[in-house]
Formats: structure tokens, sequence, C-alpha cells
């Protein structure tokens, strides 16, 4: 492959994932709406089965999240495996071990913590009726 060849294949998976991180923004977005006004008076078992179903798609949507990141540091070697590099390839191998990967931990971290809060969200209206 040439070099512009692996540069394209860099923006395209940079590209793709940034949708899926807004795509998994979205559902969580859609799903804590959906517990504000449908599900906040719903039964322990339909909160459970949705919960179960959230947590399918969103382990769905979380693994085409890493397969793409793990593609785009195999783009990344490929170009650092390059002879001679442009300046465009230096920039987007110096961005990956830079700031690109701290994007990536902090995103790994609010997947996490989206989750969390999905589920509590989901039950906190259970958990406070049991106070009272």
């Amino acid at each position: 492959m040439t070099e512009a060849d692996l540069l394209e294949l860099a923006a395209m998976s940079r590209a793709n994932l940034g949708f899926l991180s807004t795509q998994i923004i979205a559902v969580q977005f859609a799903l804590i709406a959906g517990v504000f006004l449908f599900l906040n008076r719903a039964g322990i078992l339909l909160k459970l089965g949705i919960l179960l179903l959230y947590s399918a798609g969103y382990v769905a949507l979380l693994g085409l999240y890493y397969w793409e990141q793990a593609a785009y540091v195999s783009v990344r070697e490929a170009i650092q495996a390059l002879p001679e590099q442009s300046a465009a390839s230096a920039a987007v191998i110096e961005w990956l071990q830079g700031p690109g990967t701290n994007v990536s931990a902090l995103v790994n971290v609010l997947f996490v913590a989206n989750w969390f809060v999905v589920a509590f969200f989901l039950f906190a209206p259970v958990l406070e009726d049991r106070d009272k």
C-alpha cells in the first residue's frame, strides 16, 4: 500500500471512531429519555429486560468501536513501517502517540461510566420507593 492509501485509511478509521462514539452517546440519551418518559412507572421485570437488551446492544457497539480502534492502530503501525514518511504521516503518528492515546483511554472510561449512569437512571425510582 502506498502512503496515500494508508493516510486515507487512517482518516476513514478516525471518522468511523467518531461516528461510533456519537452513536453510543445518542443511544445513551435515548434510553435516559425513555426511562423518564415511559419506563419510570414500569415493573422491575420490564426494567431488567430493557437493561439486558440495552447491555447487549451496548456491547455490540463497543465491539465495533474496539475493532475499529484496532484497525486504526494497525494503520499507524503500517505508516511507521514505511521507509520514508511525509509530514502528514509524521503528524498522524505523533497524534496517536500523544493526545490520541489519552483520548482513547478517556473514551474507554466514559463508556463504562455511561453504562452505570443509564443503569442508575433505570433503577433509581425503584430504589427511591424502597426508602419511603
